[in-house]
């Protein structure tokens, strides 16, 4: 039998495990975690929420949806996520994370299942998710192109990921490497390898590659005057976040697959004319984003409904998510 491929980093893993016991303490060695988690929640709520229609205000909004925290660590994020309602599973490849995750759950009286293993296994195994989150860990893997298609796979139809990480410029070593791990001594010496991160162009172009749709990136700004964190949506330059979307259906079947040459001109007539209308120009079918006009949208799927038989409520789903999507693009 193949042994099974993964992207995990055993030096990477052995330096969380040694630092696993202070998980929850918010003055030791995953302090600036804490200090970030508000910011880090206020985004991945409000992108969940979003994305899938839902009320924050309601006790528990996302009752409903399964939710992957791949590196879960302690559970900073596993545990808000499970009070919110959703069913969680919390994977780490760092074993000895695994057992303060679940004692503060229990602790805490919530149910989450926490699992030792990689985003390439579970993705063998056929596991999917509405939602993944991937926060800090591509910038410690061996191969992050791997690992984000392995990420892609966990993700249902029309699913969400939450990715974040940090820049690589010479800010980000002054920052994340003198900084926090020299100056502060926030983090144990050698934590991060600046190498290793990735640019905000990179990562949507690696996320893009493994077939997820860029729709938002977000920085994390630390004011060491207030000495708190923000969200802002111009200075990616140490920390950022990304939003990025599974494609519920293939574009390429709803535009062409049951469509015969002779309406495939129509609509490449009718886009034009509707194109000039709205005094945009003309654009092809080749791409979610040329499909910018609810009028354009309601049209092809129409059309490719009475070929392709889909069910009502399908539909409606496909229609929804093209027309929020239209102004989320990654620019």
């Amino acid at each position: 039998m193949q042994a099974q491929q993964t992207t995990v980093d055993a030096n990477e893993v052995a330096k969380f495990e040694a630092m696993a016991a202070e998980w929850w303490d918010p003055n030791g060695k995953f302090k600036p975690l804490h200090m970030l988690n508000p910011c880090r929640l206020e985004y991945i709520t409000s992108q969940i929420a979003g994305e899938f229609g839902l009320d924050r205000s309601v006790a528990k909004p996302f009752e409903g949806l399964r939710l992957l925290d791949i590196g879960c660590g302690g559970g900073l994020l596993s545990e808000p996520m499970a009070r919110l309602g959703a069913t969680v599973v919390g994977a780490d490849a760092a074993e000895r994370n695994l057992p303060v995750a679940r004692i503060h759950a229990e602790q805490s009286g919530l149910e989450i299942d926490y699992r030792h293993t990689t985003a390439e296994a579970m993705a063998a195994a056929g596991e999917q998710f509405d939602v993944v989150l991937n926060m800090e860990v591509v910038e410690h893997v061996a191969d992050p192109q791997a690992y984000l298609d392995a990420c892609q796979q966990l993700l249902k139809p029309g699913g969400l990921m939450i990715c974040s990480t940090i820049n690589r410029n010479a800010k980000s070593f002054a920052m994340a490497i003198v900084g926090a791990e020299y100056v502060m001594r926030w983090l144990p010496k050698g934590t991060h390898e600046w190498n290793k991160f990735i640019t905000p162009d990179e990562l949507c172009a690696l996320i893009s590659k493994a077939g997820l749709n860029p729709v938002d990136r977000t920085g994390f700004v630390f004011n060491p005057i207030t000495w708190g964190w923000s969200l802002s949506s111009r200075d990616l330059s140490v920390n950022y976040v990304t939003a990025s979307t599974k494609p519920a259906l293939s574009w390429r079947v709803l535009d062409f697959e049951y469509l015969d040459k002779a309406e495939s001109y129509w609509f490449s007539s009718s886009l034009r004319r509707s194109s000039r209308r709205v005094g945009r120009a003309a654009r092809t079918f080749s791409s979610p984003k040329a499909l910018t006009t609810s009028w354009i949208i309601g049209v092809i799927a129409s059309r490719a409904r009475s070929r392709a038989r889909l069910p009502a409520g399908l539909m409606a789903t496909i229609l929804r998510r093209a027309s929020s999507q239209s102004g989320r693009m990654c620019t």
